[in-house]
């Protein structure tokens, strides 16, 4: 389970009883029950159906998408009715808001990276790695309003430690990186994102 994360199950869990509820982010590798018994992750948005397989499931409750990475086998998101596959090194997105679907093709196995102790991502929104970095570094990192949903699409980020990082960014500028001592600000286009990402860490 990465940080901030929650699991629970029933008393009686067995291979009878395969349901869990999961908050926050957690990475499953299921075994396929010779009889066909599934496996069940609830979250507060949806049902991960599963047959024996290896995926993420990440479900803040703060975070404004609910997320399921499948890296091997198949699963089903059951919402509200719907059976939604999901095929390997797909991720499936809900919409909190507006509770609209959306699937892209990534590269899975970056979405169990927290699990080896590393954050790397090809393609990411700069607002969710700010919320991954405070996450798993525990500060609390702003962006202004312009910042948020500035795609990573054409970079790579990957770091291991604090003291171990691996990018390529280029000239994606901001002006103001601040400590403000409850977190972290960072505002306006006019910087080196180099300079930001070592302030969050060090």
């Amino acid at each position: 389970m990465n940080a901030g994360s929650s699991l629970q199950y029933a008393g009686n869990f067995n291979s009878k009883n395969r349901e869990v509820f999961l908050t926050g982010e957690a990475y499953f590798e299921v075994t396929k029950q010779s009889d066909g018994t599934p496996f069940v992750v609830k979250t507060d948005q949806y049902s991960v159906l599963v047959k024996g397989t290896k995926f993420n499931v990440s479900s803040y409750p703060e975070d404004i998408s609910a997320k399921t990475t499948l890296l091997e086998g198949s699963i089903d998101i059951l919402y509200k009715g719907r059976h939604i596959p999901v095929a390997p090194g797909e991720l499936l997105s809900l919409d909190k808001q507006n509770g609209s679907f959306s699937r892209q093709k990534v590269q899975a196995s970056q979405y169990k990276s927290w699990t080896e102790g590393r954050v790397e991502y090809d393609k990411i929104t700069l607002n969710e790695l700010a919320v991954r970095l405070s996450r798993k570094y525990d500060v609390q990192i702003h962006l202004g309003d312009d910042l948020e949903k500035i795609w990573l699409s054409a970079y790579h980020f990957a770091m291991k430690r604090r003291s171990e990082m691996s990018f390529t960014l280029y000239p994606r500028l901001f002006r103001s990186v601040m400590n403000g001592g409850t977190g972290i600000f960072i505002l306006e286009n006019n910087s080196a994102i180099v300079n930001i990402l070592l302030n969050l860490i060090l």
